[in-house]
C-alpha cells in the first residue's frame, strides 16, 4: 500500500480516532472505499496485475475517500 503524505495521514488518523463507531469500523469502510475506487481496474486485471495494483495503490484524493467512507456508514 502506498505511503500517504503527512497531511493525508493526519486526516486519516483524525477520522479513525474521532469516529463514534470506533477505529475498526472506520478502517473497514476506508478499505472498502479504496477497493471501490479501483474496482474497474481490479475486474479487468489478472491476479498478478491486481496484486501489483493493491501493493502500489494509485494516488487518490483522501478527502473524497473519507467522504465516501462516511457515506457508507450512513447506508448501514
Amino acid at each position: 500500500m502506498q505511503e500517504f503524505n503527512f497531511a493525508d495521514n493526519l486526516h486519516i488518523w483524525d477520522t479513525l480516532l474521532s469516529d463514534p463507531d470506533g477505529p475498526q469500523e472506520t478502517q473497514l469502510r476506508v478499505c472498502c472505499v479504496m477497493l471501490i475506487l479501483i474496482r474497474r481496474r481490479l475486474l479487468a486485471g489478472d491476479i498478478t496485475s491486481n496484486l501489483k495494483l493493491l501493493q502500489n495503490y494509485p494516488p487518490t484524493n483522501i478527502s473524497h475517500l473519507l467522504y465516501v467512507a462516511n457515506k457508507l456508514r450512513n447506508l448501514g
